[in-house]
């Protein structure tokens, strides 16, 4: 009989101590997010999940979005010049990027500076980071610049 009561209320139970420790200030562990940009000096410090896998040093207006929670997941754009974004989305993918390959537009929705919608003449792979993470990129090419997106998740 108490174990049926025991599960009956542990639901309720569990939803007063969250509501106490977010009342409290306290983070229960239910996750965090961080939307920042990076400075010119600290863009060789940025790396998606591996050392391996920094961003190249030619990167600029680099926007990153992370949401932790039981997985990782991060949203990366940044712009360099053609060679350097292609061989850095090749690099991180394992993959040479094909035309319509790794779209990643309905990921970022809510997210001002992400990309909305597959760019015309865009370019991107998928592909794995070590054992545990994806990586979804989309190249963008410009003039001097091309633009790059990444999801990444690890989890």
């Amino acid at each position: 009989m108490m174990d049926g009561v025991m599960r009956a209320i542990m639901p309720t139970l569990a939803a007063l101590a969250l509501a106490a420790l977010a009342l409290a200030g306290c983070d229960p562990g239910l996750g965090t997010e961080e939307d920042y940009s990076v400075p010119p000096s600290e863009v060789g410090t940025v790396q998606i999940f591996s050392p391996e896998h920094r961003l190249p040093s030619s990167a600029k207006n680099v926007r990153i979005h992370r949401r932790h929670f039981q997985d990782t997941v991060l949203f990366v754009r940044f712009d360099a010049p053609p060679d350097d974004a292609r061989a850095f989305a090749e690099r991180l993918t394992g993959q040479k990027l094909r035309a319509g390959e790794g779209d990643v537009s309905s990921w970022g929705r809510g997210l001002g500076w992400w990309i909305d919608r597959y760019p015309e003449q865009g370019k991107g792979a998928v592909g794995t980071i070590g054992a545990n993470a994806t990586a979804r990129v989309v190249v963008h090419p410009g003039t001097p610049d091309a633009t790059v997106w990444i999801f990444a998740s690890q989890g």
